[in-house]
């Protein structure tokens, strides 16, 4: 028969185990949730770039179809069509800068690799006009373009 102390002590070291073992499921779990994180914000930094090489890509390709010479209306029509194009690249910047506002891609990793495009973006003669404030709709973009390179 065991005494009360026993008894004491076996419920103790049972308590000791029990923690331990919870302390080690939460500590794995927390490292498994903390891949999942890095892992979904490394797909979005790749679909981020997607966007933004897509929409340039669709400019250039785009580019190449216009023909020398156009009759008044087709030339119109052709500005219509890359405008909506300028505006889809200037769309996927913003949104791009939207994800960084919100923490959710490596802060420091994006300012490495888009704080160059960003300024030419918004200094580049064809997109200015449209980072004007107040009415500008890019306002993400802005925000990052006076963080870094208006400082």
């Amino acid at each position: 028969m065991l005494e009360p102390e026993q008894i004491n002590t076996l419920i103790s070291l049972g308590m000791l185990v029990a923690t331990l073992l919870m302390f080690i499921v939460t500590t794995a779990y927390a490292m498994i949730t903390r891949d999942q994180l890095l892992t979904n914000k490394g797909i979005l930094e790749t679909e981020i770039r997607k966007n933004i090489v897509e929409a340039r890509l669709r400019i250039i390709e785009y580019g190449h179809k216009i023909p020398e010479t156009l009759s008044e209306n087709d030339a119109q029509l052709f500005k219509h069509i890359l405008d909506s194009l300028y505006e889809d690249y200037r769309n996927a910047y913003e949104d791009a800068c939207g994800k960084y506002e919100d923490n959710k891609i490596d802060r420091l990793r994006f300012e490495k690799m888009y704080k160059d495009s960003i300024k030419q973006l918004v200094e580049d003669e064809i997109h200015k006009g449209f980072y004007v404030e107040p009415q500008t709709k890019y306002t993400c973009t802005l925000k990052l373009y006076k963080k870094w390179i208006r400082k």
